[in-house]
């Protein structure tokens, strides 16, 4: 499988990998609609993990998280800065000897929209 990514217009991004490998995410694959949402960046605010080795997260060049075994991590207040780091970088998932992963991610976006013609009854 490798990974798989759903995206919500103006919502949250769900990225899941699996098998040992390396998975680069661009931000534009965390776009629900191509055609009307740039990615600016996203910062990771969940992560879920299972791994019989190490499972390594980096943003652009830098090493943000590093997880072995099991377990989970909330991004609360005090270490919300950890998952936002590099935000605008693209997100590198290395699975080394097995299991899996789960990043929910926030994102910031603009958004190009044609409202069309508005007609207003006068």
């Amino acid at each position: 499988m490798g990974y798989e990514i759903t995206n919500k217009v103006k919502g949250r991004s769900t990225i899941r990998a699996v098998n040992p490998g390396t998975y680069t995410i661009a931000l534009s694959d965390l776009r629900a609609n191509a055609n009307i949402e740039t990615i600016l960046s996203a910062a990771i605010t969940d992560i879920e993990w299972s791994t019989s080795g190490y499972i390594s997260i980096t943003r652009g060049s830098e090493p943000v998280f590093n997880l072995y075994t099991t377990g989970s991590w909330v991004n609360q207040h005090t270490v919300r800065q950890a998952g936002a780091n590099n935000a605008d970088q693209n997100i590198v998932i290395t699975i080394n000897s097995g299991g899996s992963v789960v990043l929910d991610l926030t994102k910031n976006a603009t958004y190009n929209v044609d409202i069309g013609r508005v007609i207003l009854n006068t």
